[in-house]
């Protein structure tokens, strides 16, 4: 093959150059190429565009949303995402009641909770209550993303040795 003289060296000279960027494309595999499918339920119209565009920002998929706790276990039941982010004060019905139907019939379901009331008793209500992570709002994206991250990590399967 003409020019294998010449790939070893070029090839080395990557391998070294990915080596060295590693830190850097850590964050392009954690948000590009295992996208989570997120369904995130906020009845705030606003807020949910916010939570959208923060999402597809990083690539990540947006499965589905909701404005209400009725259709969130339908809905997990359908499209079966990898974390729901869910406000706490919805419409119709308290977000922590949704997450007691969620724990009950999804326990091992990620579920990141979003409130504008971010006492200590509300966050460790919610942590009591099988919440994966809390988000005081108004959130910055990388706030959320942080969030995020723990909520996964810490439902993420025992490392295999």
């Amino acid at each position: 093959w003409q020019g294998s003289r010449t790939v070893g060296p070029w090839l080395v000279a990557l391998m070294l150059g990915v080596v060295t960027l590693l830190p850097y494309l850590r964050v392009v595999t954690l948000s590009f190429l295992l996208m989570d499918d997120y369904l995130y339920v906020v009845d705030n119209a606003v807020v949910r565009e916010l939570v959208r565009a923060i999402l597809r920002s990083r690539h990540h998929e947006v499965v589905g949303e909701a404005t209400g706790g009725s259709t969130v276990l339908k809905l997990c039941a359908e499209l079966r995402p990898d974390i729901v982010l869910l406000d706490i004060n919805l419409n119709e019905t308290s977000g922590l009641d949704v997450l007691v139907e969620l724990r009950a019939k999804l326990p091992n379901l990620p579920v990141v909770m979003l409130s504008g009331d971010g006492t200590p008793a509300t966050v460790a209500k919610t942590r009591a209550m099988g919440a994966h992570g809390f988000v005081l709002k108004p959130f910055n994206p990388e706030g959320l993303f942080k969030a995020i991250d723990r909520a996964m990590g810490e439902n993420a399967p025992p490392a295999q040795s």
